[in-house]
């Protein structure tokens, strides 16, 4: 019976180019659209954990009521919180100049925080305060890693438009924010100030994007976001008129 013998032993010439690919490697530094590619992945992943905690008020700690509203923070909003600060060399493909190893994650900790401040609790503040002009209970808004909730109960006699118009006015606040953030990049950049190598112009950025990002998403007509939403009661509003 014939065997076949593989021979596993590297040549000089073989071993210099293993060990001239194993520098190349150590040296491989990945590319934007290969860092944003794990960040998109991450966020997704995020998604995946985090909704089936959303609902439960019960992890959650109350972080005081805006006029009544009962503002909740989800337990695992600061484990994630951390993961996004240690992976902050991997989703940010820029580092500011002359800063100490810590300072970074720690700065991007600050723009973690900014940006839940400044783009999903102004969203979520958006719907429970339409949700309440036009009659509805609201219950909490629920923040978590990846975004946030606003818990309410329609009225019977609900319109059809009030959905569409809670459901809506949440991405037309990210729109409001982002402009003033994006406003405020222009200024810095306008002053002569590098936007990807100072504080506060990285975090005008990440908060001008972030809320470009969130209007992007919740303008998908589809799925649990505002634009399905909208969706949705604008086809409640034909099957009203057709059984009228």
């Amino acid at each position: 019976m014939n065997e076949t013998i593989h021979d596993h032993t590297l040549t000089n010439q073989s071993a210099a180019d293993c060990w001239s690919d194993t520098e190349d490697w150590c040296c491989w530094e990945p590319s934007i659209s290969e860092r944003m590619g794990s960040w998109l992945r991450w966020r997704v992943f995020e998604t995946q954990m985090l909704t089936r905690w959303a609902f439960r008020w019960e992890h959650s700690q109350s972080l005081g009521t805006v006029a009544g509203i009962d503002i909740r923070l989800h337990n695992v909003w600061l484990f994630f919180l951390l993961l996004d600060a240690l992976m902050a060399s991997v989703t940010v493909p820029h580092t500011l100049p002359e800063w100490p190893l810590l300072a970074y994650p720690l700065f991007m900790l600050v723009a973690a925080v900014a940006l839940h401040l400044c783009a999903i609790l102004p969203h979520e503040l958006a719907h429970a305060a339409v949700a309440k002009a036009v009659g509805r209970r609201v219950e909490r808004v629920m923040i978590y890693g990846a975004g946030g909730c606003m818990v309410s109960y329609p009225r019977p006699d609900e319109p059809w438009w009030a959905l569409a118009l809670i459901a809506g006015v949440g991405p037309l606040t990210n729109v409001v924010v982002g402009l003033c953030w994006a406003l405020v990049a222009y200024q810095l950049r306008s002053a002569g100030a590098d936007l990807l190598q100072t504080p506060l112009g990285l975090l005008s950025l990440l908060l001008a994007s972030t809320n470009a990002l969130a209007v992007l998403i919740n303008s998908i007509p589809a799925g649990p976001v505002d634009g399905g939403l909208v969706a949705m009661a604008f086809r409640s509003r034909r099957s009203r008129a057709a059984t009228a």
